[in-house]
């Protein structure tokens, strides 16, 4: 007996050595086993197809028992010299999932209009043969006029395509294509203007195709352009004026592929309202809009102010009973949130919310077919994770099932991007139930040793760090955007090399953001300095990390700043807006996740204005 308690404590330690040599490897390659969400293990320390050498690459193309015998095919065919994979064999999931590989084995593939010289697009516009052939060279010449920085070439190429367009509708007035044709080319010179601040001239090109085109075709883009020219120059009568029309234009003619939707003049003409101080008419239009959108997001926004429309009125019990179904009805988005700011309220813990068990949860993935479900696990276990992201919405059908998918995605392969996107789109009830279910995969918390010893460092909360991480990569390390902000925090290389310097950071090249530790540390440090240049007030501090500091100083010189809400609708770039929103609504869920059990606050750093260094300092503190 004493034998046996001797041998069971020997094992039990040796199973501890085992368990912590296991998760020190875990932490140093990020290729050891990981735990799902069900208690199973998938095994992600399988070869990338990436590493493997073309004699293993060929080998597996012709083993008919490997799910991804397909992608090793079209590797080895892409880099084995002699080697030709025949790709009728690849079923026509593969073909979808595998598509881009595909592409670049073609050699008769058009070269992308991206990469031609100006020299070479002009060439293209020089040879188009027919009007709609000319029309995409005169674009894509402008284009790359444009992104080149040859401003005075992109103009000129703009008036010539309008001059075009113009002239050829002349000759052929009863023909569509002419008219839509001209149509388009007097929205990109208008605009073009527009940017240029040359208002007068923008304006005279539209009124003088609304004299050639209106009754023909819909021309609800050029009193939307009229509408936001008028705002700029404060003729708010005159834009309300002409969102109206833009509205009435798309009831008759139902346009499509517009630049903006009907809510979004919607909108706009409520806001115009709003901002004017004319609460009853801004109540009505918040109202219209909240009964006519099918976007939820929408409906919760224009709920909102409406609600405060009505307080203005001394409406007071209707804006209550406003709010108080919008914090129901809208658990998971930011109006629904700050509902609870605006009513004085705490949020409820988490462990108090009741919810009814209705989502179909499949962790097993019984619905696929298993030749699917073979290569979507495969996937994952070789570390082919862009493809396994890829793969979500092409294997799974409805919502529901790209959720299991996208959930199983999260939870054995650490990528949540497919999950964010289809969580959003779930209807309140199951976001509710997916969220108390899988919080560690809707708001995951990787590197916690990383990101604890930087709040530690830089005095910041962990739930502010993670919500900027959240939103920026999704997680991904190996992020890059098209500004190239990299990696985790999406940190730009030039803004890297100054925090390496100023924090000495082990930083040398831009690659070395693809690595999280060093990512977090300056993604950090960026964060902490813009808490102390925005005087901890966070909705400032979200809008300067993503919109840049400069930006931000523009806007508080322009914008009326004592209503932080107010401010944020205001806000002209729509990426930030919303940027600030989620940063927020993040934050609040980081900390109630936290907090499970305790009721919490909206995040009054992101509302009030005169927030002290000091006091962020000592909420930082008690989160930490």
């Amino acid at each position: 007996m004493r034998f046996n308690k001797y041998l069971y404590s020997l094992i039990a330690l040796l199973f501890l050595a085992q368990s912590c040599q296991s998760q020190a490897l875990k932490n140093s390659t990020g290729a050891a086993d990981a735990k799902s969400a069900d208690g199973s293990t998938v095994d992600t320390s399988s070869t990338s197809l990436i590493e493997m050498s073309c004699d293993k690459l060929i080998e597996k193309s012709k083993d008919a028992s490997f799910a991804l015998k397909g992608l090793a095919g079209i590797r080895a065919h892409k880099n084995c010299k002699n080697f030709r994979y025949d790709m009728k064999e690849l079923s026509d999931i593969e073909k979808r999932i595998y598509s881009e590989e595909i592409e670049e084995l073609d050699p008769t593939r058009p070269v992308s209009p991206g990469k031609l010289s100006v020299a070479e697009l002009k060439l293209n516009l020089k040879n188009a043969k027919d009007p709609s052939e000319k029309m995409k060279a005169f674009k894509q010449l402008r284009a790359r006029q444009k992104s080149a920085g040859q401003r005075n070439d992109y103009l000129k190429t703009t008036a010539d395509l309008f001059n075009w367009t113009k002239t050829e509708f002349a000759k052929n007035k009863k023909d569509a294509d002419y008219a839509l044709r001209f149509y388009e080319a007097t929205q990109l010179f208008s605009r073009t203007y527009w940017t240029e601040n040359r208002h007068t001239q923008a304006d005279k090109i539209l009124v003088d195709t609304l004299r050639l085109l209106k009754g023909m075709t819909s021309v609800a883009e050029i009193y939307y352009i009229q509408g936001r020219m008028a705002e700029e120059d404060r003729n708010f009568e005159n834009a309300v004026a002409n969102y109206d029309l833009a509205l009435e234009d798309i009831k008759k003619f139902n346009p499509k592929n517009l630049s903006f939707t009907s809510d979004r003049i919607q909108w706009i003409k409520s806001w115009i309202l709003y901002k004017n101080s004319k609460w009853t008419e801004a109540e009505k239009s918040f109202a219209a809009l909240a009964a006519s959108t099918v976007e939820p997001s929408e409906r919760s926004r224009a709920t909102f102010y409406q609600a405060r429309s009505l307080k203005e009125q001394d409406k007071k019990e209707e804006a209550t009973k406003l709010l108080e179904k919008l914090t129901t009805d809208d658990f998971f988005g930011y109006y629904g949130l700050v509902a609870h700011f605006e009513l004085g309220r705490k949020l409820p813990a988490l462990s108090k919310i009741k919810f009814e068990k209705k989502f179909p949860f499949d962790n097993a993935l019984t619905f696929l077919p298993l030749h699917e479900k073979s290569i979507f696990q495969e996937l994952i276990n070789y570390q082919e994770l862009d493809l396994a992201e890829k793969a979500v919405p092409i294997i799974s059908k409805g919502l529901e099932k790209q959720i299991n998918v996208s959930l199983y995605l999260a939870d054995k392969g650490s990528r949540f991007l497919p999950l964010f996107a289809s969580f959003s789109k779930l209807p309140n009830d199951s976001k509710i139930e997916v969220l108390l279910k899988h919080p560690q995969l809707i708001f995951p918390q990787p590197h916690v040793d990383q990101v604890k010893v930087m709040a530690d460092k830089t005095q910041l909360p962990s739930s502010l760090i993670y919500s900027i991480m959240k939103q920026e990569s999704a997680f991904n390390p190996r992020t890059r955007s098209h500004a190239d902000a990299m990696g985790l925090m999406q940190v730009i290389p030039r803004l890297a090399k100054h925090l390496a310097k100023k924090y000495s950071v082990g930083y040398v090249k831009p690659e070395d953001l693809y690595n999280p530790q060093v990512n977090i540390q300056l993604g950090s440090y960026e964060l902490m300095d813009q808490v102390k240049k925005q005087s901890g007030q966070l909705t400032h501090v979200a809008a300067a990390y993503n919109a840049g500091p400069n930006a931000l100083a523009g806007w508080l010189k322009t914008r009326k700043a004592n209503d932080t809400l107010e401010f944020i609708e205001d806000i002209p770039y729509e990426e930030t807006r919303t940027y600030v929103k989620i940063i927020a609504r993040n934050k609040l869920f980081y900390q109630r996740i936290s907090s499970w059990d305790e009721d919490q606050l909206f995040p009054s750093e992101f509302l009030n204005i005169n927030v002290t260094k000091q006091n962020t300092s000592e909420a930082v503190k008690t989160e930490n």
